[in-house]
């Protein structure tokens, strides 16, 4: 996590200035996405309702409750969130794309911090034109001699370490790719359909039909391996 949690941290200016607390999802590298809570809301309170917006999610997130104070949760892990004196700072903030739990969604005084932030965040950003990718290293790490030698060839046509799901029959598991930010082989792991549980904390259906945000599928018509960046997230709508 610490590794991860690098480029969060820089000497730049935090997210938002002396308004806490509030909720800081990771959407992809460099890109944040901001949910303003009640001011003065009880820490014991934010903590619960950060604890199901990332169960909802499940995007690494951070509540931050004071300037030296913050909460950092992993998504999928049962572990309890770590308390530490660092804070987000920098990135591309965003804001109003994830719903929060409907009790802060619809909450007026959050309605009234989003409506601020948004002109902050476009001010802060100007208009200068800005590209942005999900990540480049597809959530892989570099292959060790002993990845290689378990998972390089093919079985029926099939990449070593992939099988069927049982239930949407799509490939899944982990086999090699090659990945140029890695500098060569790599380690990928590929998601079925099945695997496609990040959810919108408000009306709790999928935040997208097209796959795991951040996560990668396997295409059979041209044998590869494709990534799917986080902020496709963004685009969910309430129905």
């Amino acid at each position: 996590m610490a590794k991860q949690r690098t480029s969060w941290l820089s000497e730049e200016l935090p997210l938002l200035d002396d308004t806490y607390p509030y909720i800081v999802t990771r959407v992809v590298p460099s890109m944040y996405h901001v949910i303003p809570l009640p001011e003065k809301f009880p820490e014991d309170r934010a903590l619960d309702v950060t604890t199901r917006q990332v169960r909802a999610n499940k995007f690494q997130t951070c509540l931050v409750v004071a300037p030296n104070r913050a909460h950092w949760f992993e998504p999928r892990s049962t572990n309890a969130p770590d308390v530490t004196t660092d804070i987000p700072r920098g990135g591309i903030p965003v804001c109003d794309r994830l719903r929060a739990v409907p009790e802060i969604e619809h909450h007026q005084e959050v309605r009234a911090r989003i409506a601020h932030l948004t002109n902050a965040f476009r001010s802060r950003l100007g208009d200068k034109p800005m590209w942005i990718t999900g990540d480049l290293t597809k959530g892989s790490r570099k292959a060790t001699p002993a990845d290689i030698q378990r998972l390089s060839g093919v079985i029926n046509g099939i990449p070593k370490g992939l099988s069927p799901c049982g239930t949407c029959k799509k490939l899944r598991g982990e086999c090699l790719d090659t990945i140029r930010a890695l500098g060569g082989l790599s380690v990928s792991t590929v998601h079925c359909d099945c695997d496609n549980d990040n959810l919108c904390a408000c009306c709790e259906k999928p935040l997208t039909d097209k796959g795991r945000p951040g996560g990668n599928s396997y295409e059979e018509e041209d044998r590869g391996i494709w990534h799917l960046p986080g902020f496709v997230a963004l685009d969910h709508r309430c129905s």
